[in-house]
């Protein structure tokens, strides 16, 4: 019976199960739902099924198999199905193909399917099984394919995996938590898996991600020449690469050795490797040179090699290869600068990522002839001279980073006239400018920035005059970073139009006047860092009504009058910082209500009063800074019940009495201050 491949819709019929004769069903590829009715069970001439992508969904019976005598494919992938895997799979004992891929199975794989002696195919991969791997499954020597991955197992591979099962090809176990080494005998022999000529056409190997295999890389694995991709990123394999790699895999395309513990220098003989698409060694310990001839890789599209220890100049010869669609090499010690026809010669390039070297020179105008490119990251090096004003052609760019370089703007103009060209990259998310001694004026255009900005940092030394209040247009800005500059004037209210925003940083600068009472708009921040300005007047009132605070630092102001009660209501804050300003009146009891405060500041003010006792009950309170007020009375007992604190520093102010002997108790305190008071 085949009615794959078309649009029927509803249940399976009870009245299946009469079909007595059955051999054949396939159902495939509708959207058939229900759940599978267990009379298609007892259909005991069944041999062939295909059940999958549809909507199908409950449970496999647990006696599944007991009227199944020479069942041979089971085919129920891509579906809806649950609860655990039946252990009478095992009663299927003619049972060849088995596809459960694609489901919501749960709880761990029966150890009975290791009694399925002529199993070839188990496709389990892709639903929520968890627990440990039996060793049962080792002895289905059978095997053909073993897929496992993205699922919870864990485990570890038998050293004789090939010998139990001496006919496996494909064996993908990645998005588990397996541990261990890796079995030696994988490509133990000439060009096979496992020492078996008859699989000469192994193509792809592969454990990755979540796995936690170690030890050394064998040279054994570089023995299977008919390889066209290796995959074993994510793990945590010692060695280094054989220099005749190249030679060992003819076939080779794809390379994944990432985040690993592998050493050693890049072989220039890879470059050999000609039809290689895919270098991926980041997040190692490779140590030396780039190779020169790593250009004469004409297939190569991905090359990724961040987070090592290479050092030496930069290797033109890589801006040559034009079917690169990404370069990546953050994080290394790298040197040089880039060709200034870079743009002209890389016309698939997606992303380029140089961040963390010591590149230096000018950013070439030529850039901007890259028209594929959606990620530039340039940041933390030595790049110097003006930002180029043609970036803005580069029309899909995503993120920018020219962040902690020495980066000018262009003299003829006090404005960052290469923010204005930027108003063309219509899918820009994130920008990052600074730190930088641009040293240029925040244009009008700013607010006409893509609409779907969501992070904007000019941080250290970048810009100077006033915040155009045209920023209040970048509606989906979720993060905004303006600090340690020379920005003047108020704080524009237009802010306060900034409904997603997280993060909020404009500290370190000469702004005045009022903090905007349409701050509290700003229901989504969680950090308002308004430190060290020339802020003046009351803290709003309402800021105590943004419940998604965490950081408030509005210290190193010309705040006045008292801190609003509502202040105190922030139970979630992890940090406070009202120091160096003009705030008066007495600290209250319900300071105590700031249950998950880490640091509390208050120092630096006029406050008057006793230290209330209600401070004793923040269990997680590492700092508390209340010197330099005008505060009387006893230091409280029940400070002994703060015991994350760490600093205390209580100094100038008119306590008396003595040191509280149970102070003691705060095994984690580093640091006490308590002079220039009244105590005895």
């Amino acid at each position: 019976m085949y009615l794959s491949y078309n649009s029927f819709t509803g249940s399976i019929p009870q009245e299946i199960g009469n079909l007595s004769d059955l051999h054949t069903v396939g159902i495939r590829n509708n959207s058939i739902s229900g759940s599978i009715p267990y009379a298609f069970f007892n259909i005991s001439s069944l041999q062939w099924n295909s059940l999958s992508y549809n909507k199908l969904s409950g449970t496999l019976p647990v006696d599944m198999c007991t009227h199944l005598p020479v069942l041979e494919s089971f085919f129920a992938y891509s579906n809806y199905l649950s609860d655990e895997i039946p252990s009478s799979l095992s009663l299927c004992g003619e049972l060849r193909q088995l596809y459960l891929w694609g489901n919501n199975f749960s709880g761990s794989i029966p150890v009975a399917i290791g009694n399925l002696t002529k199993l070839e195919e188990l496709d389990l991969s892709c639903n929520n099984l968890n627990g440990e791997l039996s060793p049962a499954f080792f002895n289905i020597s059978s095997l053909v394919k073993f897929d496992l991955s993205s699922n919870k197992i864990f485990g570890s591979l038998p050293k004789d995996l090939c010998d139990k099962l001496p006919r496996i090809e494909f064996i993908p176990l990645r998005l588990n938590q397996f541990t261990g080494m890796l079995p030696r005998s994988i490509g133990n022999k000439g060009v096979c898996i496992c020492g078996n000529t008859y699989h000469s056409n192994f193509e792809s190997l592969n454990f990755t991600v979540t796995t936690s295999f170690s030890g050394e890389l064998s040279p054994a694995f570089f023995n299977i020449s008919s390889l066209v991709k290796f995959d074993l990123s994510y793990n945590e394999i010692l060695g280094s690469l054989p220099k005749d790699l190249c030679h060992i895999l003819p076939r080779i395309e794809y390379i994944n050795l990432g985040h690993n513990q592998l050493s050693g220098e890049i072989s220039p003989i890879l470059s050999h490797c000609e039809g290689l698409e895919l270098l991926n060694l980041g997040w190692n310990q490779f140590t030396g040179m780039l190779p020169r001839s790593i250009g004469n890789m004409s297939m190569l599209k991905i090359l990724q090699l961040s987070s090592n220890k290479l050092i030496g100049e930069l290797r033109e010869s890589i801006f040559n290869i034009s079917t690169l669609q990404l370069i990546s090499l953050t994080d290394n010690d790298l040197s040089g600068n880039l060709p200034s026809n870079i743009g002209l010669c890389l016309p698939n390039l997606d992303r380029l990522l140089l961040g963390g070297n010591k590149f230096g020179g000018v950013i070439p105008e030529s850039l901007s002839n890259a028209s594929k490119l959606t990620k530039l990251d340039l940041s933390d090096n030595f790049f110097n001279g003006n930002v180029p004003n043609n970036l803005g052609n580069l029309h899909l760019l995503e993120k920018i980073s020219l962040a902690d370089n020495q980066l000018t703007n262009d003299p003829s103009t006090p404005e960052l006239s290469f923010l204005t060209s930027l108003t063309n990259c219509r899918n820009l998310t994130a920008l990052l400018i600074g730190p930088n001694p641009l040293d240029g004026i925040l244009p009008k255009s700013l607010g006409n920035l893509s609409i779907y900005l969501e992070w904007f940092s000019a941080s250290g030394r970048s810009i100077k005059g006033m915040i155009p209040s045209e920023i209040g247009n970048l509606s989906n800005l979720l993060e905004l970073y303006l600090g340690d500059n020379d920005l003047t004037g108020p704080i524009p209210k237009t802010l306060g139009q900034l409904r997603k925003i997280q993060r909020l940083n404009i500290s370190g600068n000469r702004i005045q006047g009022l903090i905007p009472f349409n701050f509290c708009n700003l229901t989504n921040l969680g950090e308002l860092i308004l430190s060290i300005n020339q802020l003046s007047g009351p803290i709003p009132r309402c800021l105590g009504k943004l419940t998604s605070l965490r950081l408030l630092y509005l210290d190193s102001n010309a705040l006045t009058s008292k801190i609003p009660r509502t202040l105190w209501s922030l139970e979630d804050i992890n940090v406070l910082d009202l120091s160096s300003n003009g705030l008066v009146g007495a600290l209250p009891p319900e300071v105590g209500n700031l249950k998950h405060v880490r640091e509390l500041h208050l120092s630096k003010n006029k406050f008057i009063g006793e230290i209330p006792t209600t401070i004793g009950q923040l269990q997680y309170l590492e700092s508390l800074d209340l010197s330099q007020n005008r505060l009387q009375g006893h230091i409280p007992l029940l400070f002994s019940d703060l015991i994350s604190l760490k600093s205390l520093n209580l100094s100038q102010n008119n306590l008396s009495g003595v040191i509280p002997k149970s102070l003691e108790k705060l095994s984690y305190l580093k640091y006490l201050n308590v002079s220039l008071n009244r105590l005895s």
